[in-house]
């Protein structure tokens, strides 16, 4: 197995990095560290995400990540999996942005299809955080879901979930984690799937965290929750709540976009059989598979296979391929149902553009087409941000299932 300092000399010299520029990427001022390193010196433990962000300027793959951190900790297992990889920058990016908040509470809203595609999300959460703080000072809860009303079994499980012992109630649940925050230690506390739980455990959780944040003060807890659609219903329903923690959000993200890294990492874990060096996947294959696809998920790991598969295919046909799969068909069955709905999809699928973004889509129809994860928001040159179809195969699936029948009053659906 290479050392640590010669696989630095190959990627150095494969990719053509100056040492300033990765001493940069590690964070330090000065190169002196890192030329240590060439010279055969290995990282301290407490340098990992220093040698992580080598790895992340490099853009090395899964399994030269894992040689690459294996050699300079030799002493520790690596398991590097889809999580480590992927949404780091759009996270990283998110978490610099939590802490610098006041106060720092934000919440991230995703699309429900990203786990239908195995998108491992809130396990990139979870790895990025424990990168960015620390893994001691990352607590990561998430609450029955159900109708459950023993509220004291439930802060049990959650005390239990923060590592802290003999939780018997939501008094208790503060005390301790009042406990941690007198430690001195900035805690970050993920809240996954708020929206699942019985409605008195949701309000009887934030509570008791909007206490201990006005007791022991804003800047130990930053507070992070993520969730889909119901979160972002719920998150509109409590603005005006002095409870909640909700209502203190200084931000909410939405949708997070995939990367041509993601897309890098995504094949490399699916895809045996496409291999992904810089060449083989160049930057204009990684953008036409982001526009075809849309960054939808699992279009996007459908035009993947059919670079396997079909490697001739030309770009254009690639839309028409996609609208017949039968999940991309099954979003616009629904519609097809009540004829009032039907009828504005489809004048709907007539233009690209579907009208302007907004935090809370009033619009009941709209609404459902941007949780199904069938529009996306794009900032236009006066500055303004649109609602757009993902991608053309959507569109030719909805002309497809939506088509007007003999009989139907045409003026009526245009």
């Amino acid at each position: 197995m290479p050392t640590f300092a010669e696989l630095l000399k190959k990627y150095k010299k494969h990719i053509g990095t100056s040492y300033i520029k990765i001493a940069e990427a590690a964070g330090y001022k000065s190169r002196q560290t890192i030329q240590n390193w060439f010279k055969g010196a290995l990282p301290k433990p407490d340098n990992r995400d220093k040698v992580e962000a080598i790895v992340d300027l490099w853009r090395l793959t899964l399994p030269e990540r894992q040689e690459f951190l294996q050699a300079a900790f030799p002493n520790e297992e690596q398991n590097v999996n889809l999580a480590d990889v992927m949404f780091r920058e759009y996270l990283k990016e998110i978490l610099n942005e939590l802490s610098c908040s006041n106060p720092p509470v934000r919440v991230l809203l995703t699309p429900a299809n990203w786990a239908a595609a195995n998108l491992p999300f809130s396990e990139a959460i979870l790895a990025q955080a424990k990168r960015q703080y620390s893994p001691s000072t990352v607590l990561c809860i998430q609450p029955p879901a159900g109708s459950t009303e023993d509220i004291n079994k439930c802060f049990s499980i959650l005390g239990e979930q923060c590592g802290f012992k003999n939780v018997k109630d939501a008094v208790d649940f503060q005390l301790k984690l009042k406990e941690r925050l007198n430690n001195g230690d900035t805690l970050l506390l993920l809240i996954h799937r708020l929206e699942k739980c019985y409605p008195l455990l949701q309000k009887e959780i934030q509570s008791s965290i909007r206490s201990v944040l006005e007791e022991i003060g804003f800047s130990h807890l930053h507070i992070m929750l993520w969730g889909g659609e119901q979160l972002a219903e719920l998150l509109y329903s409590q603005s005006n709540d002095k409870h909640s923690v909700l209502n203190i959000a200084q931000e909410v993200e939405q949708k997070p976009k995939l990367t041509g890294a993601d897309i890098q990492a995504l094949c490399q874990s699916h895809f045996d059989g496409l291999e992904l060096s810089e060449n083989e996947l160049d930057e204009n294959t990684v953008n036409e598979i982001l526009r075809i696809s849309g960054g939808h998920p699992q279009l996007l790991l459908d035009c993947l296979k059919l670079i396997q598969k079909e490697a001739n295919l030309p770009w254009e046909d690639y839309p028409n391929k996609l609208s017949q799969k039968s999940y991309v068909q099954n979003l616009f069955i629904p519609f097809a149902q009540y004829e009032s709905e039907k009828k504005r999809v489809y004048k709907w699928i007539e233009n690209r553009r579907l009208g302007k973004a907004q935090s809370n889509i009033q619009d009941h129809l709209l609404r459902k087409l941007y949780w199904k994860d069938m529009l996306i928001e794009k900032k236009e040159a006066d500055g303004k941000i649109m609602l757009y179809w993902r991608c053309e195969a959507l569109r030719i699936a909805g002309k497809e299932i939506l088509k007007p029948q003999n009989g139907d009053n045409l003026e009526l659906i245009r």
